[in-house]
């Protein structure tokens, strides 16, 4: 376990080593403007807005209390950001799950919940045209009270995103994100991305039980760009130190492809990819009672 934290540590300590280098302001570029093969392009205009919109599915047996049942899990989550004057990014993120459980002995159980809402603010900086550095804070919120099934419809849409963003799906939370972000092409066609997001999820009443929660978000991703392509993957921990029954981390892996397009004056971008879980407590993601996720994701941003 400390061996593959220490690891995943390589990824935020690369975002603070290039955050060293002379930097520009970073041509109004929203985070999903993926990198062209040999960097990022120019815009005319400071000022980017733009969308995000993911949908994800997963259908299988999973492991509900005093039993095991067939589940289907859906959701989706819609991102939207403006970047104003080429550096500053101001975004939000917003969803909703909804899943069912199946058991031979009862009638089916089903639950629905919105995501707890997230807004964020950023600064970004281009690093030669070759790489974007974004760092900021976010600011998640519970939206409404959740019942025993919509917490379960939300913790299985979390396992099909491998824990990512658990401020995103627990209920009676209000949640701090400081975060930064690098995506580079250090070379032609080589595209390379690393992440680290720190949750700091504290009760949102006095009353409900739980304790504040710490999650610590560590992304890698490596691939080729070649014409309008990009095919890469991802490798995800997601650990929590403060858990109430000890410390828990999940470990997960997204190969993706994603087609990036232009549309009149829009940039756009369609992608598809899988979160397959690696380990406990939720993977392998194929074996029984275990959890994975298929992801189409499309965005446009001008």
């Amino acid at each position: 376990m400390r061996g593959r934290i220490w690891r995943a540590l390589a990824a935020p300590a690369l975002v603070a080593l290039l955050a060293c280098v002379p930097a520009s302001p970073a041509l109004g570029q929203l985070p999903w403007v993926t990198a062209g093969e040999e960097g990022f392009d120019a815009r005319d205009s400071s000022l980017s807005v733009g969308g995000e919109l993911e949908l994800t599915i997963f259908g299988g047996a999973v492991q509900v209390p005093f039993a095991t049942a067939d589940a289907t899990s859906f959701s989706g989550v819609l991102n939207a950001a403006i970047v104003i004057d080429s550096v500053v990014e101001v975004g939000t993120t917003l969803g909703f799950t909804w899943g069912e459980a199946r058991q031979s002995f009862t009638t089916d159980d089903d639950g629905a919940a919105p995501t707890n809402p997230w807004v964020y603010g950023a600064y970004v900086l281009d690093i030669e045209r070759i790489a974007r550095l974004r760092f900021g804070a976010g600011l998640a919120f519970q939206l409404d009270p959740r019942g025993f099934q919509d917490s379960l419809a939300a913790l299985y849409a979390a396992g099909t995103h491998g824990l990512e963003n658990m401020w995103l799906w627990l209920g009676n939370r209000v949640s701090i994100v400081p975060f930064a972000t690098l995506e580079a092409m250090p070379f032609r066609y080589l595209y390379t991305a690393a992440s680290f997001h720190l949750g700091v999820m504290v009760p949102s009443s006095s009353d409900s039980g739980v304790d504040t929660d710490v999650d610590l978000q560590f992304v890698i991703a490596g691939g080729v760009r070649a014409g309008p392509i990009l095919g890469a993957v991802r490798l995800r921990l997601v650990w929590f130190p403060t858990d109430s029954i000890g410390e828990e981390a999940q470990v997960s892996l997204e190969p993706f492809v994603r087609a990036i397009f232009d549309l009149a004056s829009l940039t756009g971008f369609a992608e598809l990819r899988m979160t397959i879980n690696l380990d406990e407590p939720l993977g392998f993601a194929f074996d029984q009672y275990k959890v994975w996720g298929i992801h189409l994701a499309g965005g446009l941003s001008y």
